[in-house]
């Protein structure tokens, strides 16, 4: 018996705003990196996350900011992170992210993470990643 799990809300908008848009999944993925155009399928679906390595090309792709794509994809995947990164900031939830999503907080995110040196920001990135695959392991 296959695990299904629903898709999380940052999930859903990807699929919703690539639909949008009218970028195919193949297209999207290319635009990431991924070589496999079934990848992005898959993360619509719920049972698989963009790296957040990948997290500001996609925001690229999806035309919105770097900084908000990423803070969401944290308050999701990695809420220790975000709460670390944002101490006084609450978890994102789906009502956080209307329709157009536009957050902004400006580029909080990115600003912490270039205030570190480049190999801790590097293995803090790496981390981040590294918790993202063994979720997906997880709950695929």
């Amino acid at each position: 018996m296959a695990i299904t799990k629903d898709p999380t809300p940052l999930q859903k908008f990807i699929g919703e705003r690539r639909s949008k848009m009218g970028i195919t999944q193949a297209a999207l993925a290319t635009a990431i990196g991924i070589k496999v155009g079934e990848y992005i399928s898959l993360v619509e679906k719920g049972k698989r996350r963009v790296p957040i390595a990948r997290i500001p090309l996609l925001a690229d792709a999806l035309g919105v900011k770097r900084a908000d794509l990423l803070k969401w994809a944290l308050s999701e995947e990695e809420p220790l992170a975000y709460k670390i990164l944002f101490p006084k900031d609450e978890l994102l939830t789906p009502a956080d992210a209307p329709e157009g999503f536009e957050l902004s907080e400006g580029s909080d995110v990115v600003n912490k993470l270039n205030t570190l040196p480049p190999a801790l920001r590097q293995s803090f990135i790496m981390m981040l990643d590294q918790a993202f695959l063994s979720q997906m392991t997880v709950n695929t």
